[in-house]
């Protein structure tokens, strides 16, 4: 059965309101654009890490991070189911 807007809308819409505010975030972070490299992605994730290990920068918290990982995995997720439904991983390369 293929999804449908109208039938993603109607899951989203099910959701408690908690979920739904996530999923939005979700979403809205999906347009987002990122211009750097992989390599200055890793770059960046790495000297945050270390920084939030050894206590550097104060302000980070493991909640956020973990709150972003979670979103990333649900995000993860939704596309592949969603690339299920439209006929197989064969087509889900194309949405990554």
């Amino acid at each position: 059965m293929a999804i449908t807007s109208l039938g993603v809308a109607e899951e989203a819409l099910s959701l408690a309101p908690a979920e739904r505010a996530d999923l939005a975030k979700l979403l809205a972070q999906s347009l987002e654009r990122d211009s750097r490299t992989d390599e200055a992605i890793k770059a960046d994730l790495t000297r945050r890490l270390e920084d939030l290990v050894s206590g550097k920068d104060s302000r980070l918290t493991l909640a956020e991070p973990a709150f972003r990982c979670q979103c990333m995995v649900r995000q993860a997720l939704f596309l592949y189911h969603f690339a299920l439904s439209i006929g197989g991983m064969g087509q889900a390369v194309a949405f990554a």
